[in-house]
């Protein structure tokens, strides 16, 4: 989350305090509970890179709302 700014090099070699994305790749994710979202980029979560994933019972897939920007998801499996 990029609540935290600090100044790094590792996104692109240049100081910034944007920072490198986290990436979620390759995971078979059940979800319970009446889930609606697959992954909950919210409350100002930022660079995210989710793709290549089955997710089962994440019916909406990404969500990305009070604050949270700069997500991406692709090549994705939203099953039921």
């Amino acid at each position: 989350w990029g609540r935290q700014p600090y100044i790094t090099e590792i996104r692109d070699g240049t100081p910034s305090i944007t920072p490198a994305a986290t990436e979620i790749a390759h995971n078979f994710v059940l979800a319970s509970y009446h889930s609606h979202e697959a992954i909950d980029n919210d409350d100002g979560s930022e660079y995210f890179e989710t793709h290549h994933n089955f997710f089962v019972y994440g019916a909406n897939g990404l969500k990305s709302d009070f604050g949270g920007h700069d997500n991406s998801h692709h090549h994705n499996v939203y099953a039921y």
